[in-house]
């Protein structure tokens, strides 16, 4: 099957909670079907969209906001989850549930006609309720909200660059302080080593209420096979892909979260830092909507209460504190399944 050009020039992707940004290239052939080349592209997208969960929960965190596969864009996703939560020990056991959502939308904006240079502009938001008897965490609402401002570059035929600025504002919004917004950014980029394989790279920095987060990736796309791809940026993701007919593809995700909340309660804020393996299956109902489930388990979960001045020492590299660790002020959150639906409306290239 011919390759198509652009297929290793992905997108960076952003988000909170999980993903939700895409932004790092886009494709000049236009969709002529939905076979296995577009689930392809969808798997990328969807992947993508844990960079910037990456990056804008570690730029890493807050919205998910635009895809590049080849031949299309991602422009609008929409995410849902449902996190069943349980607190172990004998003056806190209990279980409620937590439900989140996550929009986010991206527009590139050309400046040349070939398309090799592009301003990427858009906007993301995220909103989490708790709900049930939380004896210690007695935090109900989270929500988050951010602009995005890029540029990315094809610098020549086998390299693309990519930049991107994200202010976010990630709080329980009750009392908005100029302090509450959080100031990140990432540098990525993409070199193609062949038609099927791809290697990127990415450098950021993020300011989080728990410390500074420094950001380094390496990551790849292989197209393994006809039917089977491998991707990620290590270690804030990986998927690994299956097209199983035209219409539908299903495998493996495994993706890291990181991203802290002010209260306006107590001068307190919230942490969430979470690594999530899953399996997940993905169908077109119609030619550029698509349809994805995931179900998985948390391995790793905090989502713990500290006082607003007790911060990590030394900062933290990716997911790795580089000093002293503070002390939660609420009870352990044991971790435990999880389970998204996602809905992505993927537009054709101009």
């Amino acid at each position: 099957m011919k390759q198509q050009r652009s297929l290793l020039n992905k997108p960076l992707s952003i988000t909170s909670g999980y993903a939700v940004v895409n932004i790092m290239g886009w494709a000049r052939q236009p969709i002529t079907n939905v076979g296995y080349d577009s689930v392809w592209r969808a798997r990328a997208i969807a992947h993508q969209f844990r960079l910037q969960c990456w990056v804008l929960q570690a730029l890493l965190v807050v919205l998910p906001l635009v895809g590049r596969g080849q031949g299309y864009t991602e422009g609008v996703s929409l995410n849902a989850d449902v996190l069943p939560l349980s607190i172990g020990g004998p003056d806190h056991a209990s279980s409620f549930r937590a439900f989140s959502i996550r929009a986010s939308v991206i527009v590139p904006f050309f400046l040349k006609k070939d398309k090799s240079q592009a301003l990427l502009l858009g906007a993301g938001g995220e909103a989490v309720y708790f709900d049930g008897s939380r004896p210690g965490f007695e935090v109900k609402h989270l929500y988050a909200g951010a602009p995005v401002l890029g540029y990315t570059r094809q610098i020549t035929q086998k390299l693309r660059l990519t930049g991107i600025f994200i202010p976010t504002l990630s709080a329980d919004y009750q009392q908005i302080k100029g302090s509450d917004v959080q100031y990140g950014g990432i540098v990525r980029g993409v070199y193609r080593v062949r038609p099927t394989l791809a290697l990127r790279a990415a450098l950021g920095y993020r300011q989080t209420f728990y410390g500074p987060i420094y950001i380094v990736l390496g990551g790849l796309d292989w197209q393994v096979s006809r039917k089977v791809r491998v991707f990620g940026d290590l270690p804030a993701n990986l998927t690994g892909a299956w097209a199983a007919t035209p219409k539908v593809n299903a495998g493996f995700d495994m993706a890291a979260n990181f991203s802290t909340y002010s209260l306006s309660v107590a001068n307190e804020y919230v942490r969430y830092r979470t690594f999530l393996a899953g399996l997940f299956c993905e169908y077109y109902v119609r030619p550029q909507l698509a349809l994805r489930a995931t179900v998985g388990y948390s391995i790793i979960r905090n989502l713990e209460v500290y006082r607003r001045n007790d911060r990590v020492t030394g900062g933290v590299l990716d997911f790795v504190n580089l000093g002293h660790s503070p002390t939660p002020i609420s009870p352990a959150i044991s971790n435990g399944v999880v389970a998204r639906l996602t809905l992505s409306f993927r537009l054709p290239n101009p």
